[in-house]
């Protein structure tokens, strides 16, 4: 019901919104990625710093958090909140911001760090300082790293640093009519990745906590399933039923199961079947 030509402002509102960050319009977000860069070259060499990254992501993520000022540009600052595996959301908030610039991710691994610029075409002011403002905060975040005891106990231990953030998917805060004022029902989700739980923030669809659902591959599947019956069968709490005031169950219920697509990043077509037959009996 919502047409994404007209509406989709870049995925990184989505993840930001849904790891916990409030959003104000003129504000950006980006969906992004805890990496490891060879300082000396600039070449990313691992796009995605460790999927196993629970204890130490939230750790960088608030480091990051409470170094948010950015020196080159004291009218901006960051905020930073951890999502699931390897991912964090990023908001930048500051005056002349807009969400038409290019991600510093270069998709593949072994490639350079990419630097923000302008979208094709758009010479305006607005884009030219928002590339310049982004490149600060991608290489303020960097430096932060570079130091932070976590990364010494990685390299001790033989892994990757997270030393590097690849800033993904620039999107402002998107502004839709609500999925019930626009559909006349409730509707609910299940969805631990925090990009997916985004977009129901932002829609205003009930996204449902379910004991053990992590958005990887230990997610408790079958905690999922109860939580959406639960939801399509009980008698909604939360929220006005229409016009009259009664409560009503969910009429709508999305079911996300992320370890799917995992597989097939990491290279796993053995685990991406074992997982659909998984889903298959849910």
């Amino acid at each position: 019901g919502y047409d994404p030509r007209v509406h989709y402002r870049g995925r990184g509102a989505f993840e930001s919104l849904g790891a916990g960050l409030k959003m104000r319009p003129g504000e950006i977000a980006f969906k992004s990625n805890f990496a490891t860069i060879d300082e000396a070259s600039g070449v990313v060499t691992q796009r995605r710093a460790d999927r196993n990254f629970e204890r130490e992501g939230p750790i960088l993520c608030q480091y990051l958090d409470e170094n948010g000022s950015l020196p080159t540009f004291p009218q901006h600052r960051i905020r930073v909140k951890y999502a699931t595996e390897h991912r964090c959301g990023v908001v930048v908030e500051g005056p002349g911001l807009c969400d038409r610039i290019s991600s510093t991710d270069p998709l593949r691994d072994n490639l350079p760090l990419l630097e923000a610029k302008p979208a094709e075409g758009d010479t305006s002011p607005e884009a030219v300082h928002t590339a310049k403002v982004v490149n600060e905060v991608s290489r303020r975040m960097r430096e932060l790293l570079r130091a932070h005891p976590i990364n010494a106990e990685r390299l001790a231990q033989g892994k990757n640093p997270a030393n590097c953030v690849l800033l993904r998917g620039c999107g402002e805060l998107l502004q839709v009519e609500a999925f019930r004022d626009r559909h006349g029902f409730n509707a609910c989700m299940v969805a631990p990745t925090k990009c997916i739980a985004g977009i129901g923030a932002c829609l205003g669809i009930k996204v449902l906590r379910a004991e053990g659902a992590t958005g990887d591959y230990h997610s408790n599947l079958s905690a999922k399933v109860d939580a959406i019956v639960e939801a399509l069968t009980t008698a909604n709490e939360d929220e006005d039923g229409g016009a009259g005031g009664e409560r009503e169950a969910h009429k709508l219920g999305f079911l996300h199961v992320k370890a799917v697509d995992d597989s097939g990043h990491d290279g796993n077509p053995a685990l991406k079947r074992d997982l659909i037959s998984a889903v298959d009996v849910m």
